[in-house]
């Protein structure tokens, strides 16, 4: 029973904290079009690189447009990463655990989930892709914790660490979608290449009231100078 319950509560949990990368990678690939041109393969192209849905994607025969890919990325049924999947999934796991679970937390998911079933690309359309995908980060802000005692209190620890764990998640997209190239563990199959050119430099993230900006700090190099890996 315990074990049941415990795997619920986890599936439930990953799939709403997929849902909500998602959503960031959108918000993030939108700023970043704002602020400088797009790649030689199309501006929202780099998000199927980096989740991995590039042959799912190529397997409809569509065309890589803004269009299609966010509605594969957002509302696609068949897609059992979109956010409305995950949306489904994560209230599935919730609604096995109906009666175990607080009637907020329930009501929250359950209208986050009635509220997708109700998302078509004209939804996107008028709202606009900022504002659409804005609305679904600030769910997170809706989340409210039971214990309201100040003395090792960690439910409030907990949530307070999610915030930033999503700042942390928000920064690190933004500086991999703004790094054209391949360099160790980043890797990107739109830009296979390192770049030092461009991109001998550390990632300076930072929020401004206009969005997640992007500055770079040049690397000082001593002894060992920059080279590419083999093996």
């Amino acid at each position: 029973m315990l074990r049941r319950i415990a795997s619920h509560l986890y599936w439930a949990a990953r799939y709403l904290e997929r849902a909500e990368w998602r959503a960031r990678l959108v918000d993030v690939n939108y700023h970043l079009l704002v602020e400088s041109p797009p790649g030689p393969h199309g501006p929202w192209t780099p998000l199927l690189a980096i989740t991995g849905d590039r042959e799912e994607f190529a397997a409809r025969k569509e065309s890589e447009d803004e269009a299609s890919i966010l509605r594969f990325f957002t509302f696609d049924d068949k897609n059992l990463s979109s956010i409305r999947s995950c949306i489904g999934f994560a209230r599935e796991n919730c609604r096995a655990l109906r009666h175990r679970i607080s009637s907020e937390l329930w009501l929250e998911v359950n209208t986050l989930h009635l509220d997708a079933q109700r998302w078509t690309p004209a939804t996107l359309e008028s709202a606009g892709v900022y504002n659409f995908f804005a609305e679904l980060r600030e769910r997170y802000r809706r989340v409210r914790i039971q214990d309201a005692g100040t003395t090792f209190n960690t439910d409030l620890l907990e949530a307070r660490e999610v915030g930033y764990l999503l700042d942390c998640a928000e920064t690190t997209v933004a500086a991999a979608l703004a790094r054209k190239e391949s360099r160790g563990a980043h890797s990107r199959e739109d830009f296979p290449d390192r770049n030092d050119t461009d991109f001998l430099a550390h990632s300076l993230v930072r929020r401004t009231k206009a969005g997640v900006a992007i500055d770079y700090k040049p690397v000082t190099i001593t002894r060992f100078q920059p080279k590419p890996r083999t093996y």
